[in-house]
């Protein structure tokens, strides 16, 4: 018995084990302009993985983040989808998440921006990022945000978009629609609620006038047209009467038009990169999340930022057992990328393809990356 669970634990956390051997490169096949799809099926080792390679130049190809309703998989969210601009082509699983019961709520561990607007500010993990022109890159975002008023000189800063905050801080949280109907539990302190601009807007300064103002613990409400301000002290005088004029003013690092999280990153600048204490991954998790052979998703870029690859690896059976970030990141840097950061991996890896979910997920996501064409 002893000699059995030995060879066990050699089996799955040794890493290297399936870069022993090469692992065949993919033929691609078009699906749409600037966009083809490989798949590899290797019986020694036993190991499938799947691809989706994007010309990043063609111009009626859109990267774009993908946000599901409540307890979505990612078939489930491609079916839902019916946009007259874009048609989906591809897509994968993108970030780890948070499952928050109490508010009906999946957040992710890391950045989310749609369009412009930040859903979820960023923890110190790794994001594809990307402004208009479609220059991407793989990096940690950084947040710098505050609130201020027309009358008061003085302002606080802002250390969480749409994410619980902890007691003790000095600064505060904000939240929308996005959060969900009423803003997070919090012991004491302040929750004021502001109607105007209900966007998290990062091109513009946000504004409004307090129309509530309450003290914690309660649930305060959310408002379709506003946001609600947690502020556990009393900073800012002036904020915490009716009818004050209200801005907040959200930068994050490199002004991405759109951008979502993940984790750690595996390569930089060609080379293997495993980046999950940089990440704040933690010990015991980042040893489970870098050594064990688990499905595994994943987005990398080429040198020249031209090609996008979109990777999935199918795990826990006989035909694929998967793989551990090491070899994750072996296989993007042999499809061609000298950029890459993981997605979330195990029940949740999916992707989309041709028309049909070449990898089915059982689980839900906090979002993905999909793959679109621009109608014209």
């Amino acid at each position: 018995m002893k000699v059995r669970i030995i060879l066990i634990f050699i089996f799955w956390f040794t890493p290297g084990y399936i870069f022993a051997l090469e692992l065949s490169l993919p033929e691609y096949k078009s699906i749409a302009p600037g966009v083809w799809y490989g798949e590899v099926k290797e019986k020694d080792p036993p190991v499938i993985y799947h691809v989706i390679k994007v010309d990043l130049n063609v111009d009626r190809v859109a990267i774009r983040p993908l946000r599901p309703m409540e307890s979505e998989t990612l078939g489930q969210t491609v079916s839902r989808i019916d946009s007259e601009r874009f048609s989906l082509v591809g897509a994968i699983t993108g970030d780890y998440y948070l499952r928050l019961i109490d508010y009906k709520l999946i957040v992710p561990w890391g950045i989310l921006v749609e369009d412009g607007r930040l859903l979820f500010s960023p923890t110190g993990k790794s994001a594809l990022c990307y402004n208009a022109e479609k220059k991407f890159h793989i990096s940690v975002p950084t947040m710098a945000a505050r609130i201020w008023n027309r009358t008061d000189s003085s302002e606080v800063s802002v250390t969480a978009v749409n994410r619980q905050i902890r007691s003790g801080e000095t600064q505060c949280g904000i939240y929308n629609s996005i959060w969900g109907a009423f803003a997070p539990d919090f012991p004491q302190g302040f929750a004021i609620t502001v109607t105007g601009d209900s966007e998290f807007r990062l091109d513009r300064p946000i504004k409004g006038m307090v129309t509530g103002i309450s003290r914690l613990p309660l649930k305060a409400s959310i408002p379709q047209g506003g946001f609600v301000i947690i502020m556990e002290k009393p900073h800012l005088p002036d904020l915490l009467k009716l009818g004050s004029q209200v801005i907040v003013n959200i930068e994050v690092s490199s002004s991405p038009e759109n951008a979502i999280g993940g984790g750690p990153r595996i390569l930089r600048e060609g080379k293997v990169s495993i980046e999950l204490s940089q990440e704040n991954f933690g010990v015991g998790k980042a040893f489970y999340i870098k050594n064990s052979r688990h499905p595994r998703s994943a987005v990398g870029i080429d040198r020249d930022e031209k090609t996008m690859f979109l990777v999935v690896v199918e795990g826990r059976s006989a035909e694929s057992q998967g793989m551990n970030m090491k070899e994750l990141a072996k296989l993007l840097l042999s499809l061609g990328a000298t950029e890459a950061m993981a997605f979330d991996g195990g029940r949740s890896v999916s992707m989309y393809a041709a028309g049909k979910e070449v990898v089915k997920g059982d689980r839900q996501m906090a979002d993905a990356l999909g793959v679109f064409q621009i109608k014209p």
